[in-house]
């Protein structure tokens, strides 16, 4: 297993508290609002800074990334589809099942007069839409290093890029998000030399501090500029700017937020405040799988207490991490006993 990286950690940690209050905190606190511009992007491009190129082949990538993204989705999904309707939550069990097919939060864009609700049917599972979009643009990445034309690869996901805020449905698994997914991870491979390997004019912490300066700069215009975003709705910039021009924005923001994030948390490596943002991004996945669902079963709880939104907040996500502790606990265990039965199934050898 490879070592993990604090900072990194930590900036995939921020952007999935961002995500949480986003979703059980509403309307959100103003600095969330700000820093939400981006916090999707962030995602992609650490994945591309992390990513290493033919450290396995082709084949093997895909099987991994099956593994680790894929499998998950099913079960949790699948596991908190059918929660939903024992409880009860109102919700179609054969809808939700349609969603996590398509892996979509609706059919239409959100503009669209009338729509067809997938995700959005059983609105805890709306979060799964990222899943499957990672992982197609993980899907391209591995297409990319292994292309003997990688550059037409690029010129492809340009084009879709572009041309995304003009499809008439969502795509399944978010492809068109997917293609700019992919985008943010190569820029994230661009951003892995001045982290890990910092040229020499960005030695001296003074110039690192105006990288950081100059990254919530351009983060901010960015932001101004670009309007409203919503990966998971395809929503990656305002109506109002002309189409070609959207995504370079919408990269910016995720590129400026995960440069400003990773240099910060970088110089903070050993701080409680790294450590505790770096436990929540080792745990992002399923944090992102069951923190709505368990947030709103907390709310429900809480309905009639008349309590301050803050101290509600507080008790959800106390009770998400509990939940994520024991699954965490009990899936090690279960790693253990199928690890002790695999060594102990192998017949010792002959001499």
């Amino acid at each position: 297993m490879q070592d993990r990286i604090n900072w990194i950690d930590a900036v995939k940690g921020t952007c999935l508290f961002l995500v949480v209050i986003a979703h059980l905190w509403s309307p959100c606190p103003l600095w969330t609002h700000v820093l939400t511009g981006g916090y999707m992007q962030v995602f992609f491009v650490m994945a591309g800074i992390t990513s290493i190129r033919f450290i396995r082949s082709f084949r093997e990538q895909i099987i991994s990334k099956c593994k680790r993204i894929l499998l998950p989705y099913a079960f949790y999904g699948i596991t908190l589809l059918l929660l939903g309707v024992i409880l009860p939550k109102h919700i179609e069990f054969g809808r939700g099942i349609l969603g996590l097919l398509y892996g979509r939060y609706m059919l239409f864009p959100p503009s669209a007069e009338v729509n067809f609700p997938l995700l959005q049917a059983c609105g805890y599972l709306s979060p799964f839409w990222f899943l499957p979009c990672i992982f197609f643009s993980y899907i391209l990445l591995a297409w990319y290093d292994y292309s003997k034309r990688p550059y037409l690869i690029v010129v492809l996901a340009i084009c879709v890029s572009i041309a995304s805020p003009l499809l008439p449905i969502l795509l399944p698994w978010s492809i068109e998000m997917a293609f700019i997914g992919f985008l943010l991870m190569i820029c994230g491979r661009g951003l892995h030399g001045i982290l890990f390997d910092p040229p020499a004019q960005f030695n001296r912490h003074f110039n690192l501090f105006l990288l950081w300066i100059g990254s919530a700069i351009v983060y901010m215009i960015a932001w101004k500029i670009d309007g409203p975003v919503n990966m998971s709705l395809s929503v990656i910039g305002s109506e109002s700017m002309f189409f070609p021009f959207r995504f370079i924005f919408f990269i910016l923001l995720g590129v400026s937020e995960a440069l400003f994030l990773s240099l910060l948390f970088r110089a903070l490596d050993t701080s409680v405040i790294t450590r505790g943002l770096a436990y929540i991004g080792r745990h992002a996945l399923r944090l992102l799988c069951i923190h709505l669902f368990i947030g709103e079963s907390i709310y429900f709880l809480l309905a009639d207490r008349d309590l301050p939104k803050i101290v509600s907040f507080m008790c959800a996500l106390l009770v998400i991490f509990i939940i994520d502790y024991i699954l965490e606990h009990y899936s090690l265990i279960i790693q253990s006993l199928f690890g002790q039965k695999t060594s102990g199934d192998i017949p010792a050898k002959k001499h």
